[in-house]
């Protein structure tokens, strides 16, 4: 079976060095300003729970974003993570 992917090189957007007490719904909540999100995952350890201080945001099908505002909402993404600790 084959199944088909969406292509998320602009709607999908990694999130480093976050705090380890950031939450799905807190990074959910600090990237809405920016438009729908869809899916917001702080990855974490799978024996431990823990963070692993990175996740991903998945923008709604209606905000494909360019190039340079990919590269926007990655340098915020490193902004949080300094401001929050």
């Amino acid at each position: 079976m084959h199944t088909t992917q969406k292509d998320t090189t602009y709607t999908k957007i990694f999130v480093g060095g976050l705090p380890y007490h950031t939450t799905d719904s807190s990074l959910r909540k600090y990237f809405e300003v920016f438009g729908e999100i869809e899916e917001a995952v702080v990855i974490t350890d799978r024996q431990t729970g823990k963070s692993r201080g990175y996740g991903f945001n998945w923008l709604g099908e209606k905000k494909r974003l360019s190039a340079r505002e990919t590269a926007f909402l990655r340098v915020r993404a490193r902004l949080l993570a300094f401001t929050t600790r």
